[in-house]
């Protein structure tokens, strides 16, 4: 009986043995997994290599999420090797960038899009690569400027449009200043296509005002949006390679519009934010939200800091050093919209710390202990929206 019983057992396939042996069930497993854990999981063997890797894998769980944030490059730390915040432990020591590019002192990151990076040199006049990367995987793409970029012609500002739900291509959104009338700029839009290899050189041109911020462009709804101090601003349809205009948030008739000043201007999960204060460093402001149509803006969120204070009274203007006015100490750095609405919060930067604040019920906690460069202070009163970069784990290959 116990040969016969040894028998039986030998002829049993384990659940492990089952579900190695068989590449559609091993496949579907590895697509509910975290996309940080796939990353590691690429080195457990050839075959889970090959199967993480092939171009039709495409994880189930929300791929828009950020793990965490690149902060900017502040003035005075212009070498490519940017503060990771991280929303959790797991990437506390994290590598950048290749050697050879994050070892040259006049890139920095200039825009980020669904976990892809766009690097360049900070002078947008010189002739010098950009380089498209995901610190992911550490791919990375080198792509040439135009030929006509140069004294004359030179580049204002670069962004990325990549949704990998739609398409594992992706494309760079050139801004080209062509010319400097008294009260209004002329300029072109290139488009590089990672499909072609190639950029198509626009032949059209169009003015726009001074006041526009065409260095950092945000990809909504298949378009990449700007913001500007005036009545109105621009979007590029991407798809269609076509601008159009849409409206800024109303200011009123006694500050007038070039009072206003922009705190954060970002998306998450397909919904795009707007901070704009007419007073640096007031600690009561609104956060907006953009019609998906484009049509207008509306009030999403109400924020309070003034609890924040009395926890870190750092960002009281008299302990930070200030001069030239009242102005409470922190900028947002980027707002979240979480699967539920009462998930959604804003990490900020206050003096020393990085904080989570939740948009709905207004806690707020620790994230992060930052030990920023010595001039962040004038960083902090001079510029009133300076931005952040989202890390978001992708296996995109560019």
């Amino acid at each position: 009986m116990k040969t016969n019983r040894l028998s039986i057992l030998s002829d049993h396939t384990t659940p492990a043995n089952t579900v190695a042996g068989n590449d559609d069930l091993l496949t579907e497993i590895l697509r509910r997994l975290p996309v940080i854990t796939l990353l590691r999981f690429k080195s457990v063997s050839k075959h889970w290599f090959s199967l993480i890797t092939h171009p039709h894998f495409s994880p189930l769980q929300n791929p828009n999420l950020p793990c965490g944030f690149f902060l900017p490059t502040f003035y005075g730390n212009e070498k490519l090797d940017p503060d990771l915040v991280p929303f959790k432990s797991t990437f506390s020591r994290f590598i950048f960038a290749p050697r050879d590019l994050s070892s040259s002192g006049s890139i920095k990151i200039l825009c980020s899009c669904n976990g892809l990076l766009c690097c360049g040199d900070i002078n947008y006049r010189c002739q010098s690569n950009f380089y498209v990367y995901n610190p992911s995987n550490q791919k990375l793409a080198i792509i040439p400027r135009p030929d006509d970029i140069g004294v004359t012609n030179h580049v204002i500002g670069v962004n990325l449009a990549f949704d990998p739900s739609k398409s594992p291509q992706y494309k760079l959104i050139s801004v080209v200043l062509i010319s400097r009338p008294p009260y209004a700029k002329r300029v072109r839009i290139d488009i590089y296509s990672s499909d072609t290899g190639d950029w198509n050189l626009s032949v059209q041109t169009f003015s726009v005002s001074f006041t526009t911020i065409f260095s950092r462009g945000v990809y909504f709804n298949g378009a990449i949006h700007w913001i500007s101090r005036s009545l109105s601003t621009y979007y590029f349809d991407v798809d269609q390679e076509h601008v159009q205009v849409m409206p800024m948030p109303p200011v009123s008739h006694e500050l007038g519009y070039s009072s206003r000043k922009a705190r954060y201007f970002g998306e998450s999960s397909g919904h795009l934010h707007l901070i704009e204060t007419n007073e640096l460093g007031k600690i009561q402001f609104d956060v907006f939200e953009m019609e998906r149509d484009c049509s207008g803006w509306f009030v999403k969120y109400c924020v309070d800091l003034s609890l924040m204070v009395n926890t870190y009274p750092k960002m009281i203007p008299d302990s930070c050093g200030y001069r030239g006015g009242l102005c409470y100490g922190f900028f947002p750095l980027y707002v979240l919209v979480g699967e539920r609405n009462e998930d959604s919060y804003m990490v900020l930067y206050v003096p020393g710390k990085v904080v989570r604040y939740n948009l709905v019920d207004k806690t707020f906690k620790l994230l992060f202990d930052y030990d920023p460069p010595s001039n962040i202070d004038y960083f902090l009163r001079i510029h009133t929206w300076s931005g952040s970069f989202p890390f978001i784990a992708s296996l995109s290959y560019v």
